[in-house]
């Protein structure tokens, strides 16, 4: 390894042609304030050498000459963990028939309501404005965002399961899943936990909607998260990430799982508050440096 080692942070390609709101992009000054070279590589087109991959690309399942590029290096981050469709981990599906006598929530199967997916694909397309409109106003056939759903806000609810229209349960694009959120008072909670090697990030936020992208933060209800989780991020590899999930009686019900979490402003004070505390976890993966991981004043992305 080079005095000065190098990090290269795999993304997809189409990245490349416009900005991205994501947390790697805010701990990037952190890591080269503490002496790693870092280099955000676009695609499988070009290698650029390193001595250590950290795998980002922002689609459910990573394409396969993604992860062969990727075990170039010596060292991968997040090169296990290839499938984050909700039908490949979630243990509460429920189907056509299934005795569930209460409320269940309709999801994409996709990870973040596909939007990745049609991001990349229609950026590489360069579809114009209109081909995007009628996407978005006639997309009950598309695979990436099946029915409409484009995001949180368009997830479905219903009383009982009886109630979920059949080409719902039908769709192998969607997955049904009990509601059973989490309150406080009249607020919905939902819990997330932020791993990167060996450090975690736990949070939790509250909205007075039952599903929300983004809720207020509620530090007084944060905890450390139950053992489920941590058994949950060691099956999947999960390198770095996070996990979404509420405590219902006493136990664990999972949400979510990201690999190539979000932020909703790259001025976020929070988000650069996480960035400051997640980036510690590369001395995981370089722990010669970890002598250098001062308090450090940085000029984010």
């Amino acid at each position: 390894m080079s005095v000065r080692p190098t990090l290269a942070v795999l993304h997809h390609k189409a990245h490349a042609f416009a900005p991205h709101k994501h947390l790697v992009m805010l701990m990037t000054p952190f890591w080269e304030a503490w002496g790693i070279n870092v280099i955000h590589v676009y695609g499988t087109e070009r290698f650029v050498p390193a001595d250590a991959v950290l795998v980002h690309v922002d689609l459910s399942v990573v394409p396969e000459d993604y992860l062969e590029f990727a075990h170039r290096y010596p060292l991968v981050i997040n090169g296990k963990i290839t499938d984050i469709r909700k039908r490949s981990y979630s243990p509460n599906l429920l189907r056509s028939g299934d005795d569930y006598p209460g409320p269940v929530i309709i999801k994409t199967s996709l990870n973040s309501s596909g939007a990745p997916e049609a991001f990349s694909r229609y950026t590489l397309q360069g579809q114009s404005f209109w081909q995007r409109l009628r996407r978005r106003l006639f997309s009950d056939s598309d695979p990436d965002q099946p029915f409409g759903i484009r995001d949180k806000k368009h997830y479905r609810i219903y009383p009982s399961l009886n109630k979920v229209p059949a080409k719902f349960l039908q769709s192998p694009d969607l997955v049904v899943e009990p509601f059973v959120p989490e309150r406080h008072g009249e607020y919905y909670c939902l819990r997330e936990c932020y791993f990167f090697g060996d450090v975690k990030v736990a949070r939790c936020e509250v909205s007075l909607e039952p599903v929300f992208m983004s809720g207020e933060d509620a530090p007084e209800l944060a905890e450390p998260p139950p053992q489920m989780i941590y058994d949950l991020r060691e099956h999947m590899h999960l390198d770095y990430g996070k996990i979404d999930y509420v405590m219902r009686e006493g136990k664990p019900v999972l949400f979510d799982v990201n690999k190539t979490t979000g932020v909703t402003s790259l001025q976020s004070v929070r988000g650069k508050e996480d960035a400051g505390i997640l980036a510690k976890g590369i001395f995981t993966y370089f722990p010669e440096l970890k002598t250098k991981a001062e308090p450090v004043s940085v000029t984010h992305y």
